[in-house]
């Protein structure tokens, strides 16, 4: 299945991620996805609710968030952040007036003064756009861990639903945004909803 990342070409013109490479380091523990995308519930097309809820079957257990990236990596990924932040600038006659991507914890903000609203997207904010990419990698590799917990027993079929509910949603409107964005440098992310994704469709 095609990966719909087009908002992650807009991150590559600041900063190339040259370290991003698939996540090796998805932990076998319950399953805690961020939740099914929208179209995963119509009732007719190429997205109908039985093939939502035989591919969310399918998905591994893992936990993951940028966090778990090199320390290069998340150094990266914040400064396209804030850099994309400062180019997008405020509606109106407005400024920024908070503009920051801690590293350590990929919490991030961008603030424009009173009266104001930051013209970045939430779509091609790089935090987002590279959470989606690489959730769906560490989805990915978990299919293929021999330790994974519960056990994958069809790798094709995990695959396809890692590919589907998560990795067909990067740049869309359909992607689920996780929960990185903080009020002050200091604070920690929510990271994502503990949802289970297989829950969602009981």
């Amino acid at each position: 299945m095609l990966l719909a990342l087009a908002a992650l070409a807009l991150c590559a013109t600041h900063a190339p991620l040259a370290t991003l490479a698939a996540p090796a380091n998805a932990t076998a523990t319950a399953t805690s996805l961020l939740s099914v995308p929208a179209y995963a519930t119509q009732t007719s097309g190429a997205f109908a609710t039985s093939s939502a809820k035989a591919l969310a079957s399918s998905l591994p257990g893992y936990r993951y968030n940028l966090t778990e990236e090199s320390a290069s990596t998340r150094t990266s990924i914040c400064n396209s952040t804030t850099a994309f932040c400062a180019t997008a600038g405020c509606s109106g006659q407005g400024t920024v007036t908070d503009n920051f991507c801690n590293p350590d914890t990929m919490g991030w903000n961008c603030k424009c003064s009173k009266g104001s609203d930051s013209r970045l997207q939430p779509l091609v904010v790089p935090v987002n756009t590279y959470d989606c990419r690489l959730r769906t990698s560490a989805c990915l590799d978990q299919c293929q861990n021999p330790a994974a917990s519960p056990p994958v027993t069809n790798v094709g079929a995990c695959r396809n639903a890692c590919n589907y509910v998560l990795g067909s949603t990067c740049g869309t409107g359909d992607q689920v945004l996780p929960e990185y964005q903080v009020a002050s440098y200091g604070d920690k992310p929510k990271y994502y909803a503990e949802t289970g994704v297989t829950k969602r469709f009981r």
